[in-house]
C-alpha cells in the first residue's frame, strides 16, 4: 500500500528542494543582487554592508539559514527510503539551490574578486599570480583595477585553479560584477560534480549515492560558500573526490588513475596533501610502521626545526598565515597577547598535533578494504580541521567533507554536518558583531560563537555515538547466553570429555 500522497519521499524532497531556494532566493541572493548593490560592496564583500538593516537584517539572515537547514535535513532524511530515481531526485535538488544562490553578490569574503583578476593575469598576461609583480594592483587589467582587497598580496593557489577558472572568460567581457558571476558559476558547477563524484564513490561502497550526493552538495553552509561566495576549494574538492573512486581500488593502474587526479586536487589547492601517508601506508601495508614513525618522528622535528630555526613570526604565508579568529587557539593567541615568536609556537603545537593524527591514523587504523581507507582519510581530515587547524575559514570544510560523508562511522557524518551548519554562528557573528554587541551587550559575540560552535558539533556527534553504543548493547546481551545456560553447557562439556 503507497503511502499517502504528501508522506512520499518525492514529494517531500521536491517541496523542501523549492523552499530552500524559494528562501534563499527572496531572503538573501536578491536582496544582495550582485547587478544591484553598489559597486564597491562586489569589490569588498560583507553581507552587513550591502544589507544595511542592523539587528532585523541579522534576524532575517538566520531564519533563512534556519529554514535551509530544516530543508537540508528533511531532503537527508526522505532519501533514506528506497524508491526510483532517488538520485535524480537529489542531483535537481542541489540544481535547484545552486541556481538560488547565484544572483547574490559574495557576501562574506573577498576572495572571488581576488581570484578573478588572478585568473585573467593568468590567461589574458600570461603572468604568474603568485609572484608579487603579477599583483592586481601592478596588472594593467579592468578587473584587475578594481581588486581592493589584497590588491598587494599574491594569490596563494596551484596552476590547476587558474587554468580551470579560466573557463568562464570568454562568456563573461571585461566587467567586474560579469567577471564575479562567472567564477560563481563555475564554483556552483563544482559543487554539484562534487556531490556526483561522491554518488559514485558511495555506490562502488555499497552506500546510499543520493544521500551522500544531497549531504554534499545540498548542504546550506557550501551553497553559501561555493555558488554564493564562489570561492575555488572546490575545484580542489571535486578532484579529490574523483580521486577517492580509484585510490581505494586494488589493481594498479586505477590506482595510477587515482594518483593523478590526486595530483591535480593538490596542484588546485595544497591542503589535501596531508592524507598521502595514509594512502601509502594502504598501498604498503608492509611498510606501515617506517611511514608512520617517519610521518610523526620526522614531522614534528621538521616542525620544530623550521620555526625554531627559521622563525618565520608574522611573516608566514599559505596555511601557516596566523590563527584566525573562530578557532578555539585564537584564545591562547589572545590569551596570553603572543606575537612573533609565540605565534610560531602555536602555529608549530597545531601542525605537530596534526602530523601526530595522521601518523596515529597510519600506524593503527585497520586497512583491509576500500571502506577502510575511505574511513581513514576521512578521519585523517575531520580531526584536522576540528582540532589542530589555526587558520580556519569556512569554505575549508570542503576539504574533508565529502569524504567525511562516504564514512562509515555515523557519529563523525553528524558531526561533520553538525560543524558546517553551526560554522554560520561565527560567520554570522563576525559580519554583524557591532551591532549584535549594541543591541545584546555581548561584549565578544565572535568568541561566544566559536565555543558554542565546537561544543554543538562535539555534543553532535557524541549523541549520535552514545546512541550507537546503547542501541548496539540490549542486542549483544540478549545474543549472550545467561548464567544457567553457560553453566549446563560448560557440564555438558565436561561430561563429553569425560565419556572419551
Amino acid at each position: 500500500m503507497k503511502p499517502p500522497f504528501h508522506k512520499r519521499p518525492q514529494v517531500r524532497i521536491v517541496a523542501a528542494s523549492l523552499v530552500f531556494a524559494l528562501t534563499w532566493f527572496f531572503g538573501l541572493a536578491n536582496r544582495t543582487n550582485l547587478w544591484d548593490v553598489p559597486f564597491d560592496s562586489v569589490r569588498r564583500s560583507g553581507i552587513s554592508g550591502m544589507l544595511r538593516g542592523g539587528f532585523s537584517d541579522l534576524t532575517s539572515t538566520v531564519l533563512v539559514v534556519l529554514v535551509a537547514a530544516a530543508c537540508y535535513a528533511t531532503v537527508l532524511v526522505a532519501l533514506r527510503q528506497e524508491f526510483r530515481h532517488r538520485f535524480l531526485f537529489a542531483v535537481g535538488g542541489a540544481i535547484v539551490v545552486a541556481l538560488a544562490a547565484l544572483p547574490s553578490a559574495p557576501l562574506t569574503s573577498p576572495d572571488t574578486t581576488h581570484f578573478a583578476a588572478d585568473v585573467r593575469t593568468f590567461w589574458l598576461e600570461g603572468r604568474d599570480p603568485t609572484r608579487m609583480a603579477n599583483v592586481p594592483n601592478q596588472v594593467d587589467d579592468p578587473v584587475a583595477r578594481e581588486v581592493r582587497t589584497f590588491a598587494g598580496s599574491p594569490s596563494g593557489y596551484g596552476i590547476v585553479a587558474y587554468a580551470l577558472g579560466g573557463l568562464p572568460l570568454p562568456f563573461v567581457g571585461d566587467g567586474l560584477r560579469a567577471n564575479v558571476f562567472g567564477q560563481k558559476v563555475l564554483s556552483g558547477t563544482m559543487l554539484v560534480l562534487t556531490g556526483l563524484a561522491a554518488g559514485l564513490v558511495a555506490k562502488r561502497l555499497g552506500r546510499n549515492p543520493a544521500q551522500a550526493m544531497a549531504a554534499i552538495a545540498m548542504n546550506p553552509m557550501f551553497i553559501w560558500q561555493f555558488p554564493g561566495d564562489g570561492h575555488n576549494d572546490i575545484i580542489m574538492a571535486a578532484f579529490g573526490t574523483i580521486a577517492v573512486y580509484f585510490l581505494v581500488r586494488k589493481d594498479w593502474p586505477r590506482r595510477g588513475a587515482g594518483a593523478a587526479l590526486a595530483a591535480l586536487s593538490v596542484l588546485t589547492k595544497y591542503s589535501v596533501i596531508i592524507v598521502a601517508p595514509v594512502v601509502a601506508v594502504a598501498w604498503f601495508p608492509k611498510l606501515r610502521r617506517i611511514i608512520g614513525g617517519f610521518v610523526g618522528i620526522g614531522g614534528v622535528l621538521f616542525l620544530v626545526g623550521f620555526f625554531g630555526f627559521f622563525k618565520p613570526g608574522i611573516a608566514t604565508i599559505g596555511p601557516l598565515e596566523g590563527v584566525t579568529r573562530n578557532t578555539p587557539w585564537n584564545f591562547i593567541f589572545d590569551g596570553f597577547n603572543l606575537e612573533g615568536a609565540g605565534h610560531d609556537v602555536v602555529i608549530a603545537i597545531c601542525y605537530s598535533g596534526a602530523v601526530l593524527v595522521i601518523a596515529a591514523v597510519c600506524l593503527f587504523h585497520k586497512f583491509e578494504t576500500e571502506q577502510d581507507l575511505v574511513d581513514a582519510i576521512a578521519l585523517t581530515l575531520a580531526l584536522f580541521l576540528f582540532l589542530f587547524a589555526p587558520t580556519l575559514r569556512q569554505w575549508y570544510l570542503i576539504w574533508g567533507f565529502p569524504v567525511v560523508m562516504l564514512s562509515s562511522r555515523r557519529w563523525l557524518r553528524y558531526g561533520a554536518v553538525a560543524f558546517s551548519l553551526c560554522g554560520f554562528l561565527p560567520t554570522l557573528a563576525a559580519n554583524w558583531q557591532i551591532t549584535i554587541a549594541n543591541e545584546t551587550g555581548l561584549a565578544y559575540p565572535v568568541q561566544f560563537a566559536v565555543v558554542l560552535t565546537w561544543l554543538l558539533s562535539a555534543g553532535f556527534a557524541y549523541w549520535r555515538w552514545n546512541r550507537d553504543q546503547r542501541v548496539g548493547r540490549p542486542s549483544a546481551q540478549r545474543a549472550r547466553p545467561g548464567r544457567a545456560a553457560r553453566r549446563a553447557a560448560a557440564n555438558s562439556g565436561r561430561k563429553r570429555q569425560a565419556a572419551r
